[in-house]
């Protein structure tokens, strides 16, 4: 499989780039489960270490790596065969299962649907990439909602609606902003106190006059 990093253009010759998350846990989170191939993770696995590290040369780690390769190239012979026009380049394997992936848009939709990927990654505004975080953003609602009459399970259940539209999206990837704007649509018709906290940090008010603005608009709905 290439090594060779890809470029840092999110858009090349209109094939978008993506990072392609797997199902399986990469080698510092396998935990057992699969028949034949011992845990690698050092929680649950303390003597896969060396030299206070995860050991990758390790009999243990050896086999699993070469169990996620091998999981790799099926994706991408099947990607090849469906989606001819795509490029793949670097294999993340340690800290994260993934495939770095030059994919069309227009097969973007296909390929988030296959069985083995797992994951939604956001596009921070800046282009950076990272993974959706459920207990980063209850962490954000939460602070929002602080000494408000809004309960935990409320909190839940809004963490729960927000990544069931995510998920429905069926794409590897969204913008923040589509997640900062569905955070605020939700907290809008639950606290309208919780929504302005929110809305100060998200919206970055340059200046008091903005704050004011939004308020109003909030108090017009």
């Amino acid at each position: 499989m290439p090594s060779q990093a890809l470029p840092e253009t999110i858009t090349v010759e209109g094939k978008k780039a993506y990072i392609v998350i797997f199902r399986e846990p990469p080698l510092a989170r396998y935990e057992g489960g699969i028949r034949g191939l011992a845990a690698t993770s050092l929680r649950v696995a303390p003597q896969n270490r060396r030299e206070g590290k995860l050991s990758l040369e390790s009999p243990a780690s050896a086999n699993y790596l070469s169990y996620l390769e091998a999981r790799q190239n099926v994706f991408v012979q099947r990607l090849r065969q469906r989606v001819p026009e795509a490029q793949w380049a670097y294999a993340y394997r340690i800290v994260l299962n993934g495939l770095a992936a030059l994919i069309p848009e227009d097969h973007v939709e296909e390929v988030a649907r296959w069985p083995e990927v797992a994951r939604l990654l956001i596009v921070k505004k800046d282009g950076r990439r990272q993974e959706f975080d459920r207990e980063k953003l209850k962490a954000s609602i939460k602070k929002a909602c602080a000494k408000r009459p809004i309960s935990a399970e409320t909190i839940e259940r809004v963490v729960d609606q927000i990544e069931a539209t995510l998920r429905s999206r069926d794409v590897l990837e969204v913008p923040s902003s589509v997640l900062g704007d569905l955070v605020m649509e939700k907290l809008k018709g639950l606290d309208q106190v919780a929504y302005i906290r929110f809305a100060s940090v998200y919206r970055a008010f340059a200046d008091l006059s903005s704050f004011e603005a939004e308020l109003a608009r909030l108090l017009k709905t």
